[in-house]
């Protein structure tokens, strides 16, 4: 909960220090490198869906508020 609240506590009052955001976000790579950046994300991605499907069959109780809150 400590980070959570961190977090928030950053995104509303950012600190003198922190970078200002960047003005348009890129939609594409701009480079062979930033691509090859990006292959990490993708496949911890990939792999979180695909243990999504067993840990859903295993749960007691399937609705979707215990599938939201992990009970």
């Amino acid at each position: 909960m400590f980070v959570v609240a961190v977090v928030v506590t950053r995104y509303v009052v950012p600190a003198g220090d922190q970078p200002a955001p960047p003005a348009e976000l890129p939609e594409w790579p701009t480079s062979f490198t930033s691509f090859l950046a990006s292959i990490p994300t993708i496949f911890f991605a990939y792999q979180c869906h695909v243990s999504a499907v067993p840990i859903y069959a295993s749960m007691n109780d399937r609705s979707p508020s215990a599938w939201l809150t992990g009970l």
